[in-house]
């Protein structure tokens, strides 16, 4: 019998980024105006039939209409006063849905009375106006409640108020326009306490995956994360990187740095830490370039961060670690030696790997790049046999970088000992053997940059694009450096096709900067978003700066190890990776279970109580 393909550890990792996906922007309050009043109206001709009177206007009005504004004004103070922190444009959204879903349960209502041909008095007590309401507005207070916990505050008892405003206005407000008995009343408490109950039930199984893994509810970290991704950067980060802390573990981390300067300044710094800039926003390590741009500014104005061989394993957790890398850098570039000289960049190509390798003094820099075949990162154990491969063949050290400049969705790893990987090593080998020939005694260096202002949601960190153009024996070399989370398949061909001419040999990197991955989704690469030929012209006008820029200069090279890094690892970033997808694949199952719950009870009332 024919079985399934199992998926990769990829694929799992990728199913995990893709849950963003089903996430989106509240829209802003006044939207949801329009369609409140049409629901509220309909909803009191549903309650109403099969009459059709002035009654209709009191009936939407105080049934539908109040108890909906109530809840879109009164929410936010209320979580805010209990600890929690939401928006007005989600609370007038939420009480929109909340009126769709008692609006349709109302209909369903009705419709199925009417299908079934049954007319029941509305002193029967089974579908009489008084349990209609109830009903219908016990439904969202089980959609309110799970929404209030993973997005404001994910205790029960400090987010049953905000969640619970709607229905309980309904309730309360229903005796004005209609007469209610003790039945009724019994009815309203049993129906909020089912859907109440039957909503904590869907949390306690959503919650359970993350916290027998980690000890954290997953709620709570939505929560975090949502709130991360609305204040771009606010007090939830502590929070957020309090779990990452507790779920990381210490490591080795390479690092290299090469220093540009001229007799007059500090032209530009080339960082590559073998950490990875993850996982989303600016949390941990996410915007890496920027902060290390930030760190080592005294330094230089102009630090390049290019990708390292690193995966999402490398993920930094903290914003200390990353202060960390930037005292290492320092450390490194102050103590370096600063050296003429250089070699003409080597190109060399084996199997799907092509590696360019020049030589700033004794230190080789490597960039590699898979392109035009779609990758995602090449993980450190490659890079690390990469630059003992580039030591074997001549050089003093070596820096190697991923290029990080082909992808599409669910592009794979490059994991070491697969056919890429030895491709890589090979190539990188090949291209220091070739370049290490082609000695000069001077070099000139030529740097500018674009810094980008911009939403990150178009695909650009805010260092933008930069480029540094070497000059050895005639020959320039650019490295075109973007501020993104890898590029769109062909964009690198286009930007190496227009700087043609201008230098003799071009490169095209990204930085993995996951700034960018706040956006719906998490898949936003450079030129998905924003124009391609907008990308191609800064980067053909920046690598024209720089080659103007072109002045004898000076390098100094280094390379060192941060020792008990704190990163995510194999282990964490696994399991991680675990608990998300189980808590997915555990959602529908689990809302199917408790809402049916709640239904059969209610209706169970309906017909038991008088």
């Amino acid at each position: 019998m024919a079985s399934a393909k199992p998926k990769t550890a990829q694929e799992y990792h990728s199913d995990a980024t893709r849950v963003t996906s089903k996430l989106f922007w509240a829209p802003p309050p006044r939207v949801t105006i329009i369609p409140c009043i049409i629901l509220s109206i309909v909803g009191g001709f549903l309650v109403a039939a099969p009459r059709l009177d002035w009654w209709i206007a009191a009936y939407a009005t105080v049934l539908f209409g109040i108890p909906t504004l109530l809840a879109a004004l009164l929410t936010k103070p209320l979580a805010e006063l209990l600890g929690g922190r939401t928006y007005f444009r989600r609370t007038a959204l939420l009480a929109l849905t909340g009126l769709v879903i008692a609006v349709g349960v109302a209909a369903v209502s009705r419709g199925i009375e009417a299908i079934v041909g049954i007319a029941v008095p509305p002193d029967s007590g089974s579908l009489s106006p008084q349990r209609l309401t109830i009903l219908a507005w016990g439904v969202p207070l089980w959609l309110r409640h799970l929404v209030m916990l993973a997005t404001s505050e994910s205790r029960t008892s400090r987010s049953l108020l905000p969640s619970s405003i709607q229905t309980l206005a309904a309730y309360l407000l229903t005796p004005l326009v209609l007469p209610f008995t003790v039945g009724d009343a019994v009815f309203a408490v049993l129906v909020f306490l089912f859907f109440l109950g039957s909503s904590m039930l869907f949390a306690e199984l959503a919650n359970r995956p993350m916290r027998k893994s980690f000890g954290y509810d997953g709620l709570w970290l939505m929560s975090q994360f949502l709130d991360h991704m609305t204040e771009r950067g606010s007090a939830s980060q502590d929070k957020v990187e309090g779990f990452f802390q507790s779920i990381s573990m210490p490591s080795q981390v390479h690092v290299g740095a090469i220093a540009f300067a001229s007799a007059s300044r500090m032209k530009a710094v080339i960082v590559v830490p073998s950490a990875h800039p993850g996982p989303l926003g600016t949390l941990g390590g996410s915007d890496l370039p920027r902060k290390l741009a930030h760190y080592l500014f005294e330094l230089s104005p102009a630090v390049m961060v290019p990708k390292g061989p690193c995966t999402h394993d490398q993920n930094i957790a903290t914003l200390a670690e990353c202060r960390r890398i930037g005292d290492k850098v320092r450390e490194l570039i102050e103590g370096a030696k600063s050296l003429h000289g250089g070699t003409k960049s080597a190109t060399a190509t084996v199997g799907k790997a092509t590696a360019m390798a020049q030589f700033f003094g004794e230190t080789a820099l490597i960039v590699c790049s898979l392109a035009p075949n779609p990758t995602d990162d090449i993980d450190s154990a490659t890079g690390h046999a990469a630059r003992q491969e580039a030591k074997a063949a001549g050089a003093a050290d070596a820096i190697f970088v991923d290029a990080h400049n082909c992808m599409e969705v669910g592009s794979g790893l490059t994991h070491f000992g697969s056919r890429a990987s030895h491709d890589i090593i090979a190539a990188s080998r090949k291209a220091v053997e070739s370049a290490k020939d082609l000695r000069f005694d001077t070099i000139g260096v030529g740097f500018a940059s674009m810094p980008y202002t911009g939403n990150p949601d178009d695909g650009l960190g805010p260092l933008g694009i930069q480029v540094l153009v070497v000059e050895a024996g005639g020959q320039k070399t650019a490295y075109i450096l973007f501020d993104s989370n890898n590029m769109v398949c062909g964009l690198r061909e286009e930007i190496i096709g227009a700087v043609k001419g201008m230098v003799d040999v071009a490169e095209v990197l990204t930085s993995d900067d996951h700034s960018v991955n706040m956006t719906m989704g998490g898949f936003n690469p450079a030129g998905m978003k924003m124009e391609r030929a907008r990308l191609v012209g800064n980067a053909k006008e920046l690598t024209e700066l720089a080659v103007r820029d072109l002045s004898f200069s000076q390098s100094a090279a280094a390379t060192g190890h941060i020792d008990d890094l704190r990163i995510f690892g194999p282990e964490s970033s696994a399991r991680l990776t675990t608990g998300i997808n189980l808590t997915v694949a555990i959602l529908k199952p689990a809302l199917a279970l408790s809402v049916s719950l709640a239904v059969a009870l209610s209706l169970l009332a309906l017909f038991l109580i008088p």
